[in-house]
């Protein structure tokens, strides 16, 4: 069995010691994000927020997913990598 650790929706800065954190700790991947699109506008609630609110789309950075892969590679050694 493998086990990936999947990044997103989270502050950038730590992408790099997280991808650090994941191979120490065992993990065999990291999965990230690679959607750069949503709508504006909603009807449906999201599910995760006990309110139904998107409002994290609007404070959270979003990186190219390939950038964000080649920056954790040069700093991990094993683990792989997938969008």
């Amino acid at each position: 069995m493998r086990f990936s650790y999947q990044i997103g929706m989270c502050i950038s800065e730590h992408y790099l010691s997280l991808a650090r954190a994941a191979e120490a700790a065992g993990y065999d991947g990291i999965t990230i994000p690679d959607s750069i699109c949503y709508p504006k506008t909603c009807s449906s609630k999201y599910p995760y927020n006990s309110d139904g609110s998107r409002e994290f789309l609007e404070q959270v950075p979003f990186l190219e997913s390939l950038i964000a892969v080649a920056s954790m590679a040069a700093v991990t050694e094993k683990i792989r990598y997938a969008t």
